[in-house]
């Protein structure tokens, strides 16, 4: 489809200028008419699909009662952890509480480094408060230095 539209829009050398999209057509990650088409297909059919599932799981087919199951209660990515930390503990003293958990077996390895890896994500955000205040702390005693000097 090339018309004067078109020219209008291209450089010199028949390239398109800049800020034009490139021509006609569908935006980038928006699905094509055929995607969109077999979509809607599927919808419509997605129902009996299911439909057609449940009723050989509920007469007895274990593959398909595996199937419903595994879309109703899917298996869990990871199970609670209990710890106990010591009442008033430091950020140290909890690490020192994972460790201690993973060596004797109460945590796994990997349990032990998803919470020492909460305990850290812990000790950032007390960091961060510590030297957002200690930041103001010193602002405040450099604003009364300057006040003290622009008074002599």
């Amino acid at each position: 489809m090339s018309g004067k539209n078109d020219r209008q829009n291209r450089d010199d050398k028949g390239r398109f200028t800049k800020g034009n999209p490139g021509g006609p057509g569908r935006k980038p990650g928006e699905p094509s008419r055929v995607a969109c088409l077999v979509r809607e297909q599927w919808i419509d059919q997605a129902q009996q699909v299911a439909q057609t599932v449940l009723e050989q799981a509920l007469s007895g087919d274990l593959e398909a009662a595996r199937i419903v199951l595994e879309r109703l209660y899917p298996k869990p990515k990871d199970n609670p952890v209990s710890l106990e930390l010591p009442e008033g503990a430091n950020l140290t003293q909890m690490t020192e509480a994972v460790l201690q958990a993973v060596a004797v077996g109460h945590l796994t390895p990997q349990e032990g480094h998803v919470v020492a890896s909460i305990v850290s994500s812990h000790a950032k955000v007390h960091e961060v408060e510590y030297l957002k205040e200690r930041l103001a702390s010193l602002e405040r005693a450099l604003n009364f230095r300057i006040q003290q000097e622009k008074k002599k």
